[in-house]
Order: C-alpha cells, then structure tokens, then sequence
C-alpha cells in the first residue's frame, strides 16, 4: 500500500512519518474595479489568482524525521526555486502532477515542554504557491 500523501520535491509526507492533518486549497480569482460617476463602480475580470496550498503538519517527538523535515523545508524555501508537487492519492487522484510551487511560508508552532526545554508537539504550517513560468 502506498502511503505516500503528497510529495513536495524530494520531501514525501507520509501516513506514517510526516502526515498532514488539513490541507486547504485556495483558488482565486481577480476582479479590476472601475470607478463610475454617480453609480456604483464598475467589475472586469481580469484573470486568476495564484493558486494557494496550505498545509498543517504535527510532528511527533518520537519520529525520526522530526529536525529533518523542518530543515529540508527551510532549505528548499530558502534556494528559492520551484518545486514539483505529486499527488499520492487523496488529493486530485493518485500520482497526478499538480506542477511546480513554491513555499511562501513556514509557520512552526512548538507546544508541550519537556524540563529541559525540548518541545514534545511540533506543528508546521505550510503555504505553497503555483508558480507559473512567464510568457
């Protein structure tokens, strides 16, 4: 069975290891207001809006991936360079290309202590861009 739920360029988030709780899909669209004298203001579309992923993930004190996904997001976020994104199976059917996106941000949310200051509950929010090539 495969367990693979997405994969982001060489990052897989797995049932098992990196599993993601919500994932939002935002799709946008763009409207050009246009003043009109003494009516309201006029509406053009004027195309989509970029598309938008977002992502929660909790990573468990106890997995080994734990430091290592969090260092490979922000290696990838910090190259700056668009990255695949593959479907696994829940979202969009299994193994479909989604294109190339880009990591806008990474929110980490650390909870649950330890004496010596070890977080035992380490949540990551994840917001992915489609990125588009220019024309």
């Amino acid at each position: 069975m495969n367990e693979v739920m997405l994969s982001f360029g060489g990052l897989h988030f797995k049932s098992s290891t990196l599993p993601y709780q919500t994932l939002n899909h935002n799709l946008g669209f763009r409207w050009s207001k246009h003043e009109r004298l003494g009516q309201m203001p006029g509406l053009q579309f004027s195309g989509p809006a970029t598309e938008t992923l977002s992502l929660s993930v909790e990573i468990p004190t106890d997995s080994k991936n734990r430091f290592d996904a969090l260092e490979e997001l922000k290696k990838m976020a910090s190259e700056g360079v668009p990255k695949r994104l593959i479907s696994g199976g829940g979202f969009e059917g299994q193994g479909a290309n989604l294109g190339m996106w880009v990591i806008e941000s990474i929110d980490i949310q650390k909870s649950e202590f330890m004496a010596d200051g070890l977080a035992m509950v380490q949540k990551i929010d994840l917001k992915l861009s489609r990125h588009e090539e220019l024309s």
